[in-house]
């Protein structure tokens, strides 16, 4: 059984001016403006190690990888996909590559928010240290401890999601599981 509040966000983010606006549009301008402040910055604010630089590109590559898989490739109108549309896309999708491709698909969802979590993190220190720290002082607790409550926070609530999900039984046509692993299919990482 789904949790309810688990549908609320799908309103606002799965609709033509909200996926376009409140998703896609922040995740294209803000590593594009760090990279173009990388670039023209006559002097870099970081080392392109740092864990910030680090987790915001794995974040980049895995949040692209992840739309690709889950907007993109349903959305090809060819067989034997034909175009998986959005109403068809919901957590039945995920349930099924949780329960087709079980380790692969679990590294891929946790990873996927682990890194977020993470790179959230270290960026609300740096905000945090250079525009509140004057007015309120240093940020509670040490560097591991933030980064760990930050983590345990992002994904443990998407991690009991995904149990939840997975528990269930499938709930979809023979011919739209062929679809959905059609569509599944086209990332390298659900080939085999």
């Amino acid at each position: 059984m789904h949790v309810p509040f688990q549908l609320l966000g799908r309103e606002y983010y799965q609709t033509p001016f909200g996926e376009r606006y409140l998703v896609l549009a922040p995740l294209v301008v803000h590593p594009l403006s760090a990279s173009l402040k990388r670039i023209l910055s006559p002097k870099a604010s970081r080392r392109l190690t740092s864990v910030l630089s680090v987790t915001g590109y794995t974040a980049a590559i895995s949040v692209a990888l992840h739309y690709f898989t889950h907007r993109v490739a349903p959305a090809d109108p060819s067989p034997p996909i034909y175009s998986v549309g959005p109403s068809e896309l919901d957590y039945e999708y995920v349930k099924y590559a949780l329960q087709e491709w079980p380790w692969r698909s679990w590294l891929a969802y946790i990873g996927l928010t682990a890194i977020v979590a993470w790179h959230a993190a270290e960026g609300m220190a740096i905000v945090w240290n250079t525009w509140l720290r004057p007015r309120l002082g240093g940020m509670p607790g040490t560097k591991r401890s933030r980064t760990t409550w930050a983590l345990a926070a992002g994904v443990l609530p998407v991690a009991a999601g995904l149990l939840s999900m997975w528990k269930e039984p499938l709930m979809i046509f023979a011919s739209h599981a062929d679809r959905f692993k059609a569509a599944f299919s086209k990332n390298p990482l659900y080939w085999y």
